[in-house]
C-alpha cells in the first residue's frame, strides 16, 4: 500500500494551538513574595546564630586549654596520715581539660612545706607544689596556667632526710615519706 499525504493520519493535536505547560515564571503575589523574603531572612538569621555559636565554642575551648580551671573531683577520694595520725580528708581537684591530673590540698601545712600535691595518672608522676597552683582565674573559678611549672617531682627524692616512695596501682596511688602518707583512690 502506498501512503500518500492524503492518507496519512493526522495527529489529534496537529492543528490545535499548543497547550501551555506550567509558565516559567509567574508573577508572584505580594503575599507570596513577603513569605519568601521572611523565610529567607529567618534562614539567614539561623545561619548567623549557628556561626556565632561555633565561634563561641572555639573561643571557650581555647580559653579552657590556656587556663584550665580547677574543679572538685567528686569521683576521687584522698586520705592522709601524719606520723600515724589521720588528718582531716584532703580536698581533691582536677583540671577541666585534663581529667588525668589531680591536685590534692591538705587541710593544713605539714612540716612548713607540704600542703599541695599534684598527681598525673598518665605520666605516673607525683609532685610537690611550692604554692597554691591556682595562679589565675577562669570565670571566677581558680585556674592554673599551662605555662606554670608542675612542681618538684617526688620520685626518688629526699626532702628533710626522708625519701619519698610512690606506688601507682590500677585502683590507687600512694605516696609516702615515712612521716606523711597520702592515698588517692577512685570512688
Amino acid at each position: 500500500m502506498n501512503s500518500t499525504p492524503e492518507n496519512t493520519p493526522i495527529p489529534p493535536t496537529a492543528g490545535a494551538p499548543p497547550t501551555p505547560s506550567a509558565p516559567a515564571s509567574l508573577p508572584a503575589s505580594p503575599a507570596d513574595l513577603h513569605r519568601q523574603r521572611r523565610i529567607f531572612r529567618l534562614l539567614h538569621r539561623l545561619d548567623l546564630l549557628i556561626g556565632l555559636l561555633v565561634i563561641l565554642a572555639i573561643l571557650l575551648g581555647a580559653s579552657i586549654w590556656r587556663t584550665p580551671p580547677l574543679i572538685p573531683a567528686h569521683d576521687f577520694h584522698a586520705t592522709a596520715t601524719c606520723a600515724g595520725q589521720p588528718l582531716p580528708p584532703p580536698a581533691v581537684y582536677k583540671l577541666l581539660g585534663l581529667p588525668q591530673r589531680f591536685y590534692i590540698r591538705l587541710p593544713e601545712i605539714i612540716d612548713n612545706r607540704y600542703q599541695w600535691f599534684s598527681v598525673d595518672m598518665r605520666q605516673e608522676t607525683v609532685t610537690l607544689l611550692p604554692h597554691d597552683p591556682a595562679t589565675a582565674t577562669w570565670f571566677n573559678l581558680p585556674a592554673i596556667r599551662r605555662t606554670d611549672r608542675l612542681g618538684l617531682d617526688l620520685e626518688f627524692r629526699t626532702l628533710a632526710g626522708l625519701e619519698w616512695t610512690i606506688a601507682f596501682t590500677p585502683d590507687r596511688v600512694s605516696f609516702t615519706n615515712g612521716r606523711l602518707t597520702l592515698t588517692l583512690t577512685p570512688l
